[in-house]
């Protein structure tokens, strides 16, 4: 029997994991703790697969339905759905990964590590003048030819001694954490 949106809220959880079934391998689990996760079971190539579908409710019985039908669509196409999904998250960069966020990483530790007042006020100046070319980049894209020339536009404006202090700060605000 189809599963119905007040069935999927009116089930209690108990001490071990509950499956409601929809059909077509959507399931509905129902964790001891109380959340419920939509899970999607299908064969691919002879073998049995799962893929998560995301919790409920903030993906509704009719999403959840709609995720499974395009699954199988792909799945009838012979494109492995589990492995299509792998390959999506990998292409994406992961969060946190530019020059600024790492900076401002680095600077939420030199406060956690209790630095002087003055010191983090001379961090946070020297290290804005790399946010507008720096920024925005990836860490793992940034050669050493883009921070030499951070510090020679500060040191054409004739603050050499700030200049020296920026390449000293640079690499180690630019290092993951």
């Amino acid at each position: 029997m189809a599963l119905t949106d007040v069935k999927s809220r009116g089930a209690k959880p108990g001490k071990l994991r509950q499956k409601l079934s929809d059909g077509g391998g959507l399931q509905l689990w129902i964790q001891p703790n109380g959340s419920r996760l939509w899970q999607l079971i299908y064969r691919y190539q002879g073998k049995q697969a799962q893929m998560a579908l995301g919790p409920y409710p903030q993906v509704s019985l009719h999403d959840a339905r709609t995720k499974r039908d395009e699954v199988r669509t792909k799945i009838r196409a012979g494109i492995n759905p589990a492995a299509e999904k792998q390959l999506a998250e990998a292409t994406q960069p992961p969060p946190g990964d530019t020059f600024k966020e790492i900076a401002l990483e680095f600077i939420a530790k030199c406060r956690r590590d209790n630095l002087a007042g003055p010191t983090m006020v001379k961090k946070e100046w020297l290290l804005s003048f790399a946010y507008p070319s720096l920024g925005a980049k990836r860490a793992s894209e940034i050669r050493p030819i883009d921070v030499l020339k951070v510090v020679q536009e500060v040191e054409f404006k004739g603050n050499h001694e700030t200049a020296r202090r920026l390449k000293k700060h640079l690499p180690e605000a630019a290092a993951p954490l």
